[in-house]
């Protein structure tokens, strides 16, 4: 066969070519138009991505308008190296908004630590406004792609394969999430898809300006996003393996013509990747080793993103997640015409072969780069369903081809199969709306129906992954009373923080600051994929008013509890086996002598025992028990009680006692033993909680009404009066510490200055020990004290190590400070002090 007949055979259409094409119908030309196709392709893709973008905020997104800013600063600043802002490197992204974006970054280069984190607490707020312009600019960009991606599609296949294809890419419900969002996801699949089609008219027409212009697209889609790799060594080996255009060139011009191709397509890329990322000017080697350490991170140990993913019901370690994952995030992220599309054209494929002969090469790369690019995020340790994304155009495209062929293919004459392909766009176009904008302006809710749906999808896949709807929580919370003083719990705070004008504070199960919120709210992603303990969830739902809650698409998203609403972060101190002390509240933080004092417990049941007593207490500065209460479970948590893991709230009583002086005392919390009173552990409360104010009560009661432990009867003349003591054993050890208690009342407001002496005398009248002071451990002098003050007064008695064994005798005594003269004396107890 000669050359001429050679190419006539390839190039010239069959007559069932003509299947489903529109311009048949119209034989002016109209609807064949180029210019018509583009301009109602790009209106058609523009306004679904256009339209309401204030409403939602997407991942990422706050961290994406910084890094433009730091990016704009530094290229104005002249910090070139500070350009590098992200390792995915996002570079597109960065340019794309460099007009909008307003410069007030840092300039410095970013972390990586932090990017595409569950939650960035610590992101500044960004202004709805700015959100939305930037967003306005991506979604024109992707649309204008769209309509350049189907002009390519009808000068590759037919104008039929063109409008379909456009209505499939316009529509492309999971495709639209991303192109009106400012994430570098978007314009990855924008240019892998362009970069794929210029490929292919390169195939087609093997000149050597389209293998220039395919090195720039993969140039751009690889400083889009690194995932875009992929498609190097597909684009490569297809430059190399496809045939010249002249079939009749010997074997050693063809090497060297589609080695030459494979060189200007290799140096575009290059040039293309240094020219526009202006970081690899100043620093290249930096540059190549921080991206190294990035893909390193994210590719082989799955860092950032959360540890954990949902499904097939299951919470997950995402980088244990099965290969089917992405496949079923394809049947779910797909529709209905994408998959009769790609059935037709595999049975085309079988069953007629000359139908898809002209386009066999085509077909082979396109499906080459899908099995490429999903081998790369299959093998990644960080798995996200909208990693797929770029995937999408390239199956909308083989899907409207494989359309139109099956179209044609079944229809009999010409005339009814220009009539199929009329028909056939109408209904594309119909039915992808009709499954698309139902779902305006949140396209991540959107399932394939086929499967179940978002109902069934629930139960495979993460849903959520797009913090949809979120906007509509702080409109709730923005209209309540005092909305600027509202705190709101959240695990997705970085994400609602820009739209609230309360604050937002970071919840963490194991991060006891979010009990202060006065709101709390469950996002079903983070609900769904293990982000809170099944504890916590059910500790709000439970025990907290649910006042207010969302559903889209027919589904719960976000429930908004009140509370916890505590006073005081409690420290997070964990006492292995007991509990984990979150936050706490207190009826009080000044209260008077006499008065009770309520504690309210927040902590995490770690497994504490039967046989554990909880306790709350005050103790002065030199540790003295005041008094304290046993933390008993509120209504409603009996049963957390005794379940580990369980969060639990409780309540203390502590009634202080009336003789307490006025001051400042320490609060402590912890277990003992409830049989011998050992000490278990004490929780670490934060410095800035635990003190209380203790005033004097507002009333004196009288003697006779108190109870004491042991009485005692001391005057000292007509201004002072022992009532009582107490002590806290009589049989001691040598070196031991024992604490006295004396009980005091005030006849009249006392004048003179006191000093109390504490002896311990043996039976031969000899003193062993002695303590020397002003009541209460020296802070309360007696010339404060008031008429009919009951002053309850201890005393530390470190024992003497050399103490001899026997009875002694102790002995209280009291002088004037000024001339040093005793007043009056009284013998308490004995006590029994033994030997070692």
């Amino acid at each position: 066969m000669t050359a001429t007949s050679q190419n006539r055979g390839r190039d010239a259409r069959p007559a069932s070519d003509e299947t489903g094409n529109v311009a048949r119908c119209h034989r002016s030309g109209t609807v064949n138009s180029p210019f018509v196709l583009g301009l109602v392709v790009f209106l058609l893709a523009l306004l679904p991505r256009v339209l309401d973008l204030d409403v939602f905020v997407g991942p990422d997104e706050i961290s994406w308008v910084r890094r433009s800013d730091n990016f704009a600063e530094a290229l104005r600043n002249g910090n070139l190296a500070a350009t590098y802002q992200s390792g995915h490197p996002g570079v597109t992204l960065l340019w794309l908004e460099l007009p909008v974006s307003g410069g007030t970054g840092d300039g410095t280069v970013s972390t990586e630590a932090a990017e595409e984190t569950e939650d960035e607490g610590n992101t500044p707020a960004v202004e709805m406004g700015t959100l939305a312009t930037k967003r306005w600019l991506v979604a024109v960009v992707h649309a204008c792609s769209v309509a350049l991606a189907v002009l390519l599609v009808r000068r590759l296949f037919t104008p039929a394969v063109a409008w379909i294809a456009g209505c499939l890419l316009a529509f492309d419900p999971f495709l639209l999430t991303e192109s009106r969002a400012v994430r570098s996801e978007g314009m990855v699949t924008s240019f892998v898809m362009l970069s794929l089609l210029g490929l292919l008219w390169f195939v087609q027409e093997r000149r050597l300006w389209l293998a220039g212009l395919t090195g720039v697209l993969v140039g751009l889609a690889l400083l889009s996003k690194v995932s875009a790799v992929a498609l190097v060594p597909v684009m490569a080996l297809s430059i190399l393996v496809t045939q010249p255009r002249s079939p009749d060139m010997l074997g050693a011009s063809r090497w060297r013509s589609r080695l030459s191709a494979l060189l200007i397509w290799g140096m575009a890329l290059m040039a293309t990747v240094v020219l526009l990322w202006p970081a690899l000017w100043v620093a290249p080697l930096e540059v190549v080793h921080r991206m190294g350490t990035y893909i390193r991170l994210r590719a082989v140990e799955g860092g950032g993103g959360g540890s954990y993913s949902f499904f097939l019901g299951q919470v997950q370690p995402t980088r244990a997640l099965s290969p089917l994952f992405y496949p079923l995030v394809l049947l779910y992220r797909t529709g209905l015409w994408q998959w009769a599309g790609l059935i037709g054209l595999a049975a085309v494929a079988w069953r007629a072969r000359e139908w898809t002969r002209r386009w066999t090469w085509n077909i082979a790369i396109m499906l080459a780069s899908l099995a490429a690019y999903l081998a790369l995020i299959s093998l990644s340790g960080l798995k996200f369903d909208r990693y797929v994304i770029p995937m999408l155009p390239v199956l909308d495209i083989m899907a409207a081809l494989g359309l139109s062929m099956a179209w044609g293919w079944i229809a009999g004459t010409r005339l009814r199969r220009q009539l199929w392909g009329v028909l056939a766009a109408i209904a594309v176009f119909v039915t992808q709306a009709a499954l698309a904008l139902p779902h305006h302006p949140y396209y991540y809710t959107y399932y394939n129906p086929v499967p179940g749906g978002i109902r069934q999808a629930v139960h495979v896949l993460p849903v959520g992954t797009g913090y949809e709807g979120v906007e509509k929580v702080a409109a709730y919370l923005n209209n309540l009373p005092q909305a600027e003083r509202l705190r709101l719990a959240t695990a997705v705070s970085s994400k609602l923080k820009p739209l609230l004008k309360g604050q937002t504070i970071a919840m963490d199960a194991q991060d006891g600051h979010w009990f202060l919120a006065d709101y709390t709210f469950l996002y079903i992603s983070q609900v769904q994929r293990g982000k809170h303990d099944a504890e916590l969830v059910a500790y709000l739902r439970q025990h907290k008013p649910l006042v207010y809650s969302f559903q889209l698409a027919g589904l719960d998203y976000g429930w908004v509890y009140r509370g916890p609403r505590a006073q005081y972060y409690g420290g997070d101190t964990k006492l292995e086996g007991r509990a984990t002390l979150h936050a706490f509240d207190l009826s009080a933080e000044q209260v008077q002598a006499g008065e009770v004092l309520t504690a309210t417990v927040y902590f995490r049941n770690e497994g504490q025992r039967d046989a554990d007593r909880f306790y709350v207490r005050l103790v002065d500065a030199d540790g003295y028990l005041w008094t304290d209460g046993t933390v008993q479970p509120r209504p409603g948590f009996e049963e957390a009680f005794h379940r580990r893991k369980a969060i639990v709230e409780g309540v203390a009583t502590l009634t202080l006692p009336i003789g307490m002086p006025p001051g400042v005392y320490v609060l402590k919390m912890g277990y003992q033993d409830k049989t011998s009173g050992e000490l278990i552990g004490e929780f670490t409360l934060p410095a800035e909680h635990d003190d209380i104010i203790v005033a004097l009560p507002s009333a004196f009661p009288s003697g006779e009404a108190m109870r004491l432990p042991r009485a005692a009867h001391l005057s000292v003349g007509d201004e002072l009066q022992l009532l009582g003591y107490a002590l806290s054993a009589e049989q001691v050890l040598p070196g031991q510490v024992v604490w006295l208690t004396l009980y005091w009342r005030a006849l009249r407001d006392v004048q003179h200055d006191y000093i109390i002496g504490v002896q311990l005398i043996d039976t031969t009248g000899e003193e062993i020990a002695y303590w020397l002071g002003r009541p209460v451990m020296s802070r309360y002098p007696t010339t404060e004290w008031r008429a009919g003050q009951v002053v309850q007064d201890a005393w530390k008695l470190q024992l003497p190590l050399d103490i001899p064994a026997g009875r002694h005798s102790l002995n209280v005594a009291v002088y004037d400070a000024q001339t040093g003269k005793a007043i009056a004396r009284a013998s308490l107890v004995e006590i029994t002090t033994q030997s070692k």
